[in-house]
């Protein structure tokens, strides 16, 4: 009996000192297949750690921005600014998905060391991102002259009339030129270099910072306060390129020559999936506001949008952890190393769940008192929405570590039809519970639909492709085993 005691602990004690091991600057030799996973391990754990650095850069850059230039423009051009800022959700979309193929395509490149074809996507993407750029800008700069921004942000003062249009204009120009730079994280991202993206977006921050400090000093207007933040994300954005492009992966460049229809199609492919899904999850997840608006009335929003706003804590910090698994994903299987991909998988999904299903206990448990103490006494949650909010974050993010499998594998199909599907299933069954039961009708919609439609088919659907991984890394082995099987 204390014979295996030990050995458990001693088994232990080498997990705690593999693990301490793995968090280092220096790379693991990629020679070995253990040294391949260490490796992919160790990014995975800076870039989390970083990702984790520059949520704090952005927080602060929030406490400090947010007082002083509510204060220097005052209500009503502060509010023009959000409001300004809030259209590059709108302009995230633009990119056609475009982003998160190249992320796909360069990852796999990347795990068959295939350089040429890391080019060929690369240049394929930015001139595709170039065009719809100069599309984009060509549609703005006709309708530009014949909009009345006035009506369309509804300001009344004399300052924030004569501001807007500059600043529409400027913060336009800056979006157009961050689409096609885009593609310098998402090939940092297809590498496993997420840390060193997080770090030149931390330093973009506190460089936007430095530009609102200066612009308030200088008592600039808000077309400069615009300028300041969203140019100091550009210009951190092509130092970063500039570095990635011109010094550590020369060969990445976009050059016209590296432009080919089969990696233009494939990056299309793979694009207008994700803007598929990307467009289904904002209608099957972001419509609850409007469905609570229009059944209950605006004054029954202040309820679930804060409550959930308290439990979106749990995926901000679980989305860390799972982003930098989706390139590891499509590296390892380019190599044909299934069994970390599975074993990875597995301990990623468990992870998950259990990091999610403790803390969204607590808030269930805690919401009341937690919701009074944060805004007080105004919003007081019922039981059926703090439950329904846990279990709904609990298997969104459960449902989050599989689709992170999935991307990475370019399982892509199934889950853009799964996504169609549910985002048109939890529209009226939304509507319909919110009639029957309240503000917690839009969540528990929002979970049969998912059941339905998304965790339920992925529970039989992700065998299939473990099974085709599997098939295709044994095919790899025999034709390297024996080059003329073929």
């Amino acid at each position: 009996m204390s014979d295996d005691i030990n050995g458990r602990w001693a088994s232990i004690r080498a997990r705690i000192r593999h693990a301490r091991s793995i968090l280092r600057l220096k790379p693991f030799d990629a020679l070995t297949e253990q040294g391949r996973a260490d490796e992919r391990h160790r990014r995975i754990v800076l870039t989390t750690l970083s990702s984790l650095a520059a949520r704090a850069v952005s927080v602060v850059t929030v406490l400090v921005s947010v007082p002083l230039t509510v204060n220097y423009l005052g209500k009503e051009r502060y509010g023009l600014w959000m409001t300004i800022s809030s259209v590059s959700a709108l302009l995230g979309l633009a990119d056609l998905g475009l982003g998160c193929g190249l992320i796909s395509a360069t990852a796999d490149a990347h795990g068959k060391d295939d350089v040429d074809k890391a080019a060929q996507y690369a240049a394929s993407a930015f001139y595709l991102l170039c065009l719809i750029a100069v599309v984009l800008a060509a549609a703005f700069s006709l309708a530009y002259p014949w909009i009345s921004w006035q009506r369309v942000f509804n300001i009344q003062s004399s300052q924030a009339i004569a501001e807007a249009t500059s600043a529409m204009a400027v913060f336009i120009a800056t979006s157009l030129v961050s689409i096609p730079l885009g593609i310098v994280d998402r090939i940092m991202a297809g590498y496993q270099e997420g840390f060193l993206s997080s770090l030149w977006s931390a330093g973009g921050n506190l460089l936007g910072l430095v530009g609102v400090l200066i612009t308030v000093r200088f008592r600039g207007g808000l077309p400069w306060l615009v300028l300041a933040m969203n140019g100091a994300s550009v210009l951190a954005g092509l130092v970063n390129g500039f570095i990635l492009l011109g010094l550590r992966r020369r060969a990445l460049r976009p050059r016209w020559r590296n432009l080919r229809r089969d990696a233009v199609w494939h990056l299309l492919r793979l694009g207008l999936l994700f803007f598929v899904m990307q467009i289904a999850a904002a209608v099957g997840w972001g419509a609850d506001n409007l469905v609570i608006a229009q059944v209950l009335g605006e004054g029954s929003v202040a309820e679930y949008a804060a409550t959930r706003r308290m439990f979106s804590v749990v995926p901000m910090f679980v989305g860390m952890v799972l982003a930098p698994l989706w390139p590891a994903y499509s590296e390892a299987i380019g190599r044909a190393d299934v069994g970390w991909v599975r074993r990875t998988l597995f301990r990623s999904v468990a992870a998950t769940f259990v990091g999610s299903t403790l803390p969204c206990a607590a808030l269930v448990l805690l919401g009341r008192p937690l919701m009074a103490f944060w805004v007080g006494t105004a919003i007081v949650p019922s039981w059926l929405l703090l439950t329904g909010l846990g279990i709904m974050t609990t298997l969104g993010q459960t449902g989050a570590a599989v689709a992170t499998f999935l991307n990475g594998a370019t399982a892509i199909r199934f889950q853009a039809v799964l996504a169609v599907l549910m985002a048109g299933l939890n529209l009226p069954i939304s509507i319909y519970l919110t009639q029957k039961i309240g503000v917690s009708g839009v969540v528990w919609g929002t979970i049969v639909s998912g059941s339905v439609f998304t965790w339920i088919p992925m529970v039989f659907f992700l065998p299939a492709v473990l099974r085709r991984l599997q098939e295709s890394a044994n095919h790899t082995s025999d034709t390297r085993a024996f080059p003329h099987a073929e």
